[in-house]
Formats: C-alpha cells, sequence, structure tokens
C-alpha cells in the first residue's frame, strides 16, 4: 500500500466525519451540549472524532474513553455484530466503550451523564495500549495493512518507511 491511497483513506474518513456532525441526530445534539467545552467535571470530549478505521461518536483522550449513540441500526444483528468488532478493537488500543441508545440518552440524560462520569474517574481505566498493539493499524476497508504496519511485518529495516 502506498502512502498516498492512506493518506487519501484518512482524508475520507475526516471528510465523512465532518459530515457526520453536520448531521447529528437529537440525542447526539444533547449529549453534545453537556459534553462539550468541559462542561462535565472539566473533561475535554470531541465529537466524531476519527480513529481510523473508526470514528467514534464522542472521545475523552485524557480518559481514554469513548461515548457512542446507538440509533436503531445498532440494534439489527449486523449492527451488532459490527458493534461487537469495534468494541474489541478499540478495547485492544486501551480505549474503554460506553454505549447509549438515542431513546436513553433522550429521556433520561442525567443518568447517562452520571455513568459517563462513573466510568471516566473509576479504575477500570486500561492504560495506554501495548506497543505490539500499536504497530498494528488498518486502512478504512481492512483489506491491507497500513504503512505503518510494514515496520512489525517486515521487521525493523522497513520502519523508517512509514508515510509522512
Amino acid at each position: 500500500m502506498d502512502c498516498g491511497s492512506w493518506k487519501a483513506g484518512r482524508a475520507a474518513l475526516r471528510g465523512k466525519a465532518r459530515e457526520l456532525r453536520r448531521a447529528a441526530t437529537p440525542a447526539e445534539r444533547m449529549l453534545w451540549d453537556m459534553l462539550h467545552a468541559r462542561r462535565l467535571d472539566g473533561l475535554k470530549f470531541r465529537r466524531q472524532h476519527v480513529l481510523a478505521p473508526y470514528i467514534l461518536d464522542f472521545y475523552c483522550p485524557e480518559r481514554r474513553l469513548a461515548v457512542e449513540a446507538d440509533g436503531a441500526q445498532h440494534l439489527t444483528p449486523e449492527g451488532q455484530r459490527d458493534d461487537a468488532n469495534r468494541t474489541v478493537f478499540l478495547k485492544g488500543a486501551g480505549i474503554r466503550v460506553l454505549r447509549f441508545g438515542n431513546q436513553e440518552i433522550l429521556r433520561n440524560p442525567r443518568a447517562v451523564l452520571a455513568e459517563i462520569r462513573r466510568m471516566a474517574f473509576s479504575d477500570e481505566h486500561p492504560g495506554p495500549p501495548p506497543l505490539a498493539k500499536l504497530l498494528i493499524v488498518y486502512d478504512r476497508d481492512f483489506l491491507a495493512p497500513s504503512p505503518f504496519s510494514q515496520a512489525r511485518s517486515h521487521g525493523p529495516e522497513h520502519a523508517r518507511k512509514w508515510c509522512r
């Protein structure tokens, strides 16, 4: 995989994240109003944060916590399988994941904030991911390893061929 296609895939993800921010659901807008500008105990959250190959609804880098607002598409068997794969990937990267249904956010926002606060300040923090997991980064379609995985698959002599 060449550097150009990897960079194009990342740019496409950033464009998709921008679209998702513009087309937020009412639940996402409500949750963002409660999280942005460090309104939840001074924690900084990002909205539609790109963590290739995924886009996280909300992400707190300081606490390595992802918060997902799930709509009806997440209730299908395919949606649940995709969510499980995403959660395994994120946990492998040392990120904790909280999922809330859109209706839950709209009906009981205080309970949702309380759970986010509890998880953010709990002792369940996984810490930084192991180095081996950092070296395996896949492109958006999961078909080919990114240039960053070349160091792991071909040895240290290829580590300097990363895209800049």
